[in-house]
């Protein structure tokens, strides 16, 4: 069974509704250690604002450890993720792996996703970094409304004579107990798509050709009236 130790540094982050949820899975990372090689890699992960910070269990006898570990952040004021791999079996000043970096801007503009992270040495020092990080990313709780025309609504929106129309796409996620995110689409009509609907369909052509239809049958109407009048013209 998987072990996740969980370190809150300085004081404990509170929850709140208002709180946007990032999830962030830590895969996987391959070809570490460069040419002093490893032995017992793990990963902490940590965010600045508010101080929170998490460490995957160490993985044994491999360069490309295997985590698939989860950990849930609460995202006020931070810029970025920063992870950072070790290796259990060196002393300190010889057991950093490599650092990788992620802005929290990018993860915004695209809630659930997944980077390949290259890793990469410690700032003003020369450390032998070698691979490359694994993660997901995906908020939680949260309804992204998109809009969108399709080409399935403008081919309807033509054939009916009104404007082009669009449909709301709105998605929300969440995550089972046992770490799977599971994501949710509705789609929705916008107000004037529905009016648009229940509006009868104007068919020119039907028009002109009821009217036309028309025509023959008043004709025959007058006929059989005139053929009356002559039928009782003539018996006076």
């Amino acid at each position: 069974m998987k072990h996740q130790k969980r370190i809150i540094s300085l004081f404990e982050a509170a929850e709140s509704d208002t709180d946007k949820q990032l999830l962030v899975k830590i895969i996987k990372a391959s070809k570490l250690g460069g040419s002093k090689g490893c032995s017992k890699p793990y990963c902490v992960v940590e965010m600045d604002e508010p101080p929170q910070k998490f460490e995957t269990q160490i993985i044994e006898a491999t360069d490309s450890p295997f985590w698939d570990e989860s950990f849930k952040f609460i995202v006020k004021d931070s810029a970025e993720l920063l992870f950072e791999i070790y290796d259990k079996d060196k002393p300190s000043k010889e057991n950093f792996l490599g650092l990788g970096i992620v802005g929290m801007d990018e993860l915004i503009k695209n809630p659930s996703q997944r980077q390949i992270i290259p890793l990469q040495s410690r700032p003003l020092e020369e450390d032998d970094v070698t691979g490359s990080l694994t993660a997901e990313f995906v908020f939680l709780n949260q309804s992204t409304p998109v809009v969108e025309t399709t080409h399935l609504a403008q081919h309807i929106a033509k054939e009916n004579g009104y404007a082009n129309s669009g449909k709301t796409v709105e998605t929300n996620s969440r995550v089972t107990a046992g770490g799977t995110v599971i994501t949710t689409t509705t789609i929705k009509r916008t107000k004037e798509e529905a009016i648009n609907r229940m509006e009868p369909k104007h068919d020119p052509k039907a028009n002109s050709n009821s009217l036309h239809s028309a025509v023959p049958n008043l004709r025959k109407v007058e006929e059989a009236l005139e053929q009356k009048d002559r039928k009782c013209t003539s018996k006076i």
